[in-house]
Parts: C-alpha cells; sequence; structure tokens
C-alpha cells in the first residue's frame, strides 16, 4: 500500500501578513519617492536660502507693519494684523499669504533665509501633491497592472515640473508665495475630490469633502487664480470619472456645492477693490488693448517653457493697440482655443490639461494688471499640465513606435522599455534645467546683478529705477544718478519722479545742495504731492534748515492728514528747532496712530530728556526697548537700553 503525502495546508498566518506586507511595501515605496522628490528640489534651491529681500519684497515683508505681531489677527488701521494686509501690495486681499510671512516674521524677524526655507519646502510639497494626483489619476485610468510604470511616470512629471527654470521666480522671490500656496491649495483640493469620488464608506466620503471645500477655501486667502478650481474639478471629474458634467453634477452635488460657496471668501476679500490702483477695467489700459496684448503673452509663456532663457524678474512689452500688431496673435490664440473646445468636448485627457492652462491663466489675461503685462510667476502650476503633456506623451509616443519593432506578445515588455527611454529623457532634463536654475538662482543673491541683467534683456523705466534704488542701498550712489538722469531725459512726460529718484540719489552720494534744488523742481511741478513736500523737508533737515523743514512737513500733513511719515518728520524738525513741546505733541500723535512704532517713542524719550521730565523719559525708552525686542530687532534694543543708561547717569536718576 503506497502511502500518501499529507497535502500540506496553506499557512493562515502567511495569507492574513501579505496585506500587510504589501502595504509596508507601498509605504516605503512611497517614502522613497518623496525622498526622491525632495533631493531633487533641494539641489536646484537649497544653496540660494540666503538671498536678500528684493524688489516687492520690500512693501510686502520689510516694511509690512501687518506681520510683526501675529496677534490679534484682524487688528486695526493703527495696529493693523496679520488677517488685514496693506493694499496695493503682493499680499493685499491674500491674507493667509500675509498669515504666513507673520509666522516667519515670529521666529526670526527680517532674516530672509526663514521665508527661503518656507517657500522652498512649499514648492516640495506642490510636487509631493502633483505626484500623487498625477499617479492616483494613471492607475484609474490603466489599471493596477501598470501601477509601477504609471509610478515612475508620476516621478518624472514631479521632478520636471519641479526643477523647470520657470519656476524659480515663484520660489525665490518671496513675495510670490502667494503663488505657491495657492498651488498647494489647488492640487490639495483636486486631490481630496479624487479621494472623495473613490471612498467606500460614507464617513471617508465626508471627510474629503471637508478636507477639498477647506483646501479651496484656503486658496482663495491666498490668490485670486484660485477661482478657476471649483470649475477645473469638475472638468477632471468629467473627464476622468464620470461620463458627463450632468451626471458628475447629480453624483457630486454636495462638493461642488461646496467648492462654489468658497468663490464667496474671493467676493469678499476683494469688495473693496485692495488692488484699485494697478488692477481692474477701471484703468487706463482698455479691456481689448489687454485682451488683444495677452494672446501674444501666451505664446511667450509657451516658448519659455520649451527655451527657458532669458528669464527676467520684469517684462516690459508694448500694448497691442492695432489689429496690424495684434492680428497674428490673436488668430493663433483663438485657433487654440477652438481645437481644445473640440477635444475637450471628446473627454480627452490632453485637452483637459490644456483647459486647465487657459482656465489657471485666465484671471491675469482677462483683468488688466496695468504694473505687469507679463510674470513668470503665472506660469508656476500651467507648467504642471505642460509637463504631463510631454511625459506622458513621451512615453506613449515610444511605446508606439517599439510596438512597430517588437512582437505584440511582448506588450509588458514595450511599456516597461518605454518607461525607461522616457526616465532617461526626464533625467536628462532635468539636470539641463538644474544647471539653469543654479545660474539664474545666482542673480537674486546680488540684487544689483538682478537687476542689471534685467536691464540687458528689458530696458525700462521700472528697472532702470529699481536698479538705482539697489546702486544706493549698496552704497554707489553715483551710478544711481547716471540712471535717474538718463531717465529724465528719456521720459520728461514723468518728470517729477525722476526728479524725486535723482534727488535721493544726490541726498545719499553727499550733494546736498543738489539735492534740495532736485526736490525744489518736482515740487514746482507738483505742489500736491505730499511725497513731493516730504521728502523736501528731509532734505532740508538733513541741510539743517528745521524751521523751513516743519513748513514743508506740514503742507505734507495739510494735504494727507493721516501721514503718520508727516508726523515723525515734523516731529524731528521741530526737536532740532529746539520747540521740544510742540515736538513731543507730534511724537505723540504718531504714537497714537503707530502704538507699535519704536522710532515714535524713541523720539519721545529723547524729547522728554530735553523738556525735563525724566519719569516719562524712561517710560518712553522702555517701550521702544519692548517694541525693538518683540520685533526681533535685537542690536535696536541694545542701543536704546545703552542709552537709557548714559541719559539716567548724566541726569543722577535712578
Amino acid at each position: 500500500m503506497v502511502k500518501q503525502k499529507k497535502r500540506r495546508q496553506p499557512d493562515s498566518r502567511a495569507a492574513n501578513d501579505r496585506p500587510a506586507r504589501e502595504g509596508h511595501s507601498s509605504r516605503g515605496r512611497a517614502a522613497l519617492n518623496m525622498a526622491i522628490i525632495a533631493a531633487a528640489v533641494w539641489l536646484a534651491f537649497g544653496r540660494s536660502l540666503d538671498a536678500p529681500f528684493v524688489y516687492d519684497d520690500s512693501t510686502s515683508i520689510v516694511h509690512n507693519r501687518s506681520i510683526q505681531q501675529l496677534f490679534p489677527l484682524w487688528g486695526d488701521e493703527a495696529r493693523p494684523g496679520p488677517l488685514s494686509p496693506p493694499r496695493d501690495t503682493s499680499v493685499a486681499g491674500r491674507p493667509m499669504t500675509n498669515l504666513t510671512f507673520a509666522l516667519n516674521y515670529a521666529v526670526g524677524a527680517l532674516n530672509p533665509r526663514g521665508y527661503h526655507v518656507v517657500n522652498v519646502s512649499l514648492h516640495m510639497l506642490a510636487a509631493w501633491l502633483l505626484w500623487s494626483l498625477v499617479r492616483r489619476t494613471l492607475d484609474q485610468q490603466t489599471g493596477s497592472e501598470s501601477s509601477s510604470i504609471n509610478e515612475l511616470l508620476a516621478i518624472c512629471v514631479a521632478i520636471v515640473w519641479a526643477v523647470h527654470p520657470l519656476q524659480t521666480e515663484a520660489v525665490q522671490y518671496l513675495a510670490q508665495r502667494t503663488e505657491l500656496l495657492m498651488a498647494v491649495c489647488y492640487l490639495a483640493t483636486l486631490l481630496a475630490s479624487l479621494h472623495y469620488w473613490n471612498s467606500g464608506t460614507s464617513r471617508a466620503r465626508r471627510g474629503w469633502l471637508f478636507g477639498a471645500v477647506a483646501a479651496c477655501a484656503l486658496g482663495m486667502g491666498c490668490k485670486e487664480v484660485m477661482v478657476s478650481a471649483p470649475v477645473v474639478v469638475l472638468l477632471y471629474d468629467r473627464t476622468f470619472v464620470s461620463s458627463s458634467v450632468r451626471a458628475a453634477l447629480g453624483k457630486s452635488w454636495p462638493l461642488y456645492l461646496g467648492l462654489a460657496s468658497t468663490w464667496l471668501v474671493l467676493v469678499i476679500l476683494n469688495w473693496q477693490g485692495t488692488r484699485s490702483e494697478t488692477a481692474g477695467f477701471h484703468l487706463a489700459v482698455p479691456a481689448s488693448v489687454w485682451w488683444c496684448t495677452q494672446c501674444k503673452v501666451l505664446w511667450l509663456y509657451l516658448k519659455l517653457f520649451v527655451w527657458p532663457w532669458p528669464l527676467v524678474i520684469h517684462y516690459e512689452l508694448p500694448l497691442l493697440d492695432s489689429w496690424r500688431s495684434s492680428g497674428p496673435w490673436v488668430v493663433l490664440t483663438s485657433l487654440l482655443l477652438i481645437v481644445t473646445a473640440v477635444q475637450l468636448y471628446r473627454r480627452t485627457a490632453g485637452e483637459f490639461l490644456w483647459s486647465t492652462i487657459f482656465l489657471i491663466l485666465a484671471p491675469t489675461m482677462i483683468v488688466p494688471i496695468v504694473t505687469e503685462i507679463a510674470a513668470e510667476r503665472r506660469m508656476y502650476l500651467p507648467v504642471a499640465s505642460l509637463v504631463i503633456l510631454l511625459v506622458v506623451g513621451s512615453y506613449r509616443l515610444t511605446q508606439s513606435a517599439l510596438a512597430r519593432k517588437v512582437d505584440a506578445s511582448f506588450t509588458r515588455d514595450k511599456a516597461a522599455r518605454a518607461a525607461k527611454l522616457t526616465t532617461c529623457l526626464c533625467a536628462g532634463l532635468a539636470i539641463a534645467y538644474v544647471a539653469v536654475d543654479l545660474q539664474r538662482l545666482a542673480m537674486y543673491r546680488d540684487e544689483i546683478a538682478l537687476w542689471q541683467d534685467t536691464l540687458t534683456h528689458a530696458d525700462s523705466a521700472l528697472v532702470r529705477m529699481n536698479l538705482g534704488l539697489a546702486l544706493i542701498n549698496a552704497g554707489r550712489p553715483a551710478e544711481a544718478i547716471e540712471h535717474y538722469e538718463h531717465l529724465l531725459q528719456s521720459e520728461p512726460e514723468n518728470e517729477v519722479t525722476h526728479r524725486n529718484n535723482l534727488a535721493y540719489a544726490y541726498l545719499h552720494a553727499g550733494r546736498m545742495a543738489d539735492a534740495i534744488t532736485a526736490y525744489r523742481s518736482a515740487l514746482r511741478l507738483d505742489n500736491q504731492s505730499v511725497e513731493a513736500h516730504n521728502n523736501l523737508a528731509m532734505a532740508l533737515l538733513n541741510a539743517n534748515q528745521p524751521q523751513e523743514a516743519a513748513e514743508h512737513f506740514r503742507a505734507a500733513l495739510q494735504l494727507k492728514p493721516d501721514y503718520t511719515d508727516g508726523h515723525l518728520g515734523l516731529g524731528m524738525a521741530l526737536f532740532a528747532a529746539r520747540q521740544y513741546a510742540a515736538a513731543a505733541d507730534e511724537f505723540e500723535e504718531l504714537r497714537r496712530a503707530r502704538p507699535d512704532s519704536i522710532e515714535a517713542n524713541m523720539h519721545l524719550a529723547k524729547t522728554y530728556v530735553e523738556l525735563g521730565n525724566p519719569a516719562a523719559a524712561r517710560a518712553a525708552a522702555v517701550r521702544a526697548i519692548g517694541l525693538a525686542r518683540g520685533q526681533g530687532q535685537v542690536e535696536t534694543a541694545r542701543q536704546i537700553e545703552a542709552w537709557l543708561t548714559a541719559s539716567q547717569q548724566s541726569s543722577g536718576t535712578p
């Protein structure tokens, strides 16, 4: 009798451990992929963390009083909080971005390194979100059998997007954190919506619904471009998830109701025209001229995606106000829009991506922004769509080319080979892009070099004015004078501005008489200019003519009673004229208007010493020391402490 072998029973413990092992493996791969993306981002941007503040960083960060304290969050006009950003600046109507600047200020005051670390970290987060979104979308379209290839393609997309040279402005130019935060919220909204559609339980769906709406609402508080997010989510649903717009709305109406409600946030934030001096249809540029000009700008953006050089911080482009100049660009853009619309009707992934480019750019292409006709940062998120088209398109083309040479039975092998070839292409692009990034970012480490480079590619009054200011700040006013004199000759229609700038340069060059003459000339041209009166008064004060300086400070205050710099200047002029009681009144007025002003308290302390009131002087000085410490100005606090000690010793007070 043959003895039968006992059949081996499957190990139930091994079977039960398999999903756990697969889960650990999946999480391990995800962590590795995220580390690779992070390494690429830091390789490109990690060496430029000590670059100084430039351009609009001055109004958005350096001189932004609303970020100098975290509480109260809203505040008032005298003491604005981080959720009340100043008007007509890069953070106007964007309180969430302003809040992050306030957090930076609370940690490191005006050390630019901390701000750069946050910007690079946000860029890395956006790259992670893009990787996850692309991977999940590809998995949804091709199934789990291609998951490893989809993961590889998603990594390629995230890295090429993250290191593309067009991204350098949004990451390195600190005031443009608005773009980074908006993009993070935009991608998070899409990703949370995708999870919402794929959730298996009602509890999970509610959680992802809340996440999508919250991300969208926060994005509205970062930048107005977020306005298109609900529409893009609907187009994504219609293209990749549902069969039609009607089906998408019927199945996911709570999601779209929530996303649409976030538009109210945008309306509330911009109800009072937070940037009415720089953007809107009420300005001098006709809408039709702006739209025609933006047709050409669109092709500039596409050219910079393909060949990202030269890159400049400010583009000075002529407005296209005739059919002869704008016709070709309008025709080309119209054809591209028509093709996109036709293909979108067919629900193709490519045309969804083209549609997102138009939708994301739409706010800046529709609403005139007179200070900037074009800006590289506006392509920060649209570059993602173009990179997806490039990477996935290259993979599909390579796969089709291999199909003609390899037997049809080797389908999986063809896909793997195509993925490897695409990865090699992306690696080459990424290396080239990082090389360009490093060259471009080197410009941001020297503001003079940044504006000189801009001048070689886009000579304009604004560029020369900013270059002149950078030269003055670097102690090279003689070179700035040359630029301002050039502008005075080439742009006589803006003589007031150029004479004021020229006078400022004369002042720093020690040419006091020339500065006063230039300021007087500017004031004769515009006697109602608050700045001209204030500037002339400061020059007269420096020339030891306090009485006449006081007259012009009073004229500035008469034109603008809430002009706090006027109260400061008038107080200084009265102090210099030894009219101490009147000076104290001005410094008290300044302190009431700006309770957080270190200067107001310090000048008040010195004035009370002259008035023979040591107790009041000490109280003001102690207040100034507390404010300086609270605002991170440690050296200023030490100087005031030394002054207070010396003052008490000289007066014999304890």
